[in-house]
């Protein structure tokens, strides 16, 4: 299927446009990057599903490698945000749990930004975000895959 050069011209807009939407997210506090708050988020989905979060959890979830999940997890426990404990019944695995500051931050930059987005977003029909989703994650497979893109 060919595409037209102003149809892929108003793909590449709706991508810019898309950036600016992950550009209202609320300004993250000094140090905390996004990827803090995926680790954050993904430490509390992770402890919904299982009651003991490790490292290589969160590493699964997020499809990240466990040395960069170690260096931000290293970064979220200097900051105040997560504790590593060691597994009262195996003292080999090191277990994460957020710290009142990291249950703020979940708080507020994961489920209160996601329900206010929630509402911003009501006159979208899930299909249609749905739709939305396949085909930005299927375009940047299709550019990554022609290595298009740096």
């Amino acid at each position: 299927m060919e595409h037209t050069e102003e149809e892929l011209k108003r793909f590449i807009d709706a991508c810019g446009a898309a950036r600016r939407i992950v550009e209202t997210m609320p300004e993250l506090p000094k140090g905390i990057k996004p990827r803090h708050i995926h680790v954050i988020d993904a430490v509390v989905l992770t402890g919904e599903k299982k009651e003991k979060v490790q490292v290589s959890d969160i590493s699964r979830h997020l499809n990240v490698t466990m040395p960069s999940v170690t260096r931000l997890v290293s970064e979220l426990e200097e900051r105040g945000v997560l504790e590593k404990y060691a597994d009262a019944e195996d003292g080999r695995n090191v277990l994460l749990k957020l710290t009142p500051l990291g249950e703020s931050y979940y708080r507020r930059y994961v489920r209160e930004y996601y329900q206010k987005l929630g509402i911003r977003f009501e006159n979208i029909s899930p299909e249609d975000l749905r739709t939305t989703i396949r085909t930005i994650q299927t375009a940047y497979q299709c550019i990554r895959r022609e290595k298009v893109l740096p």
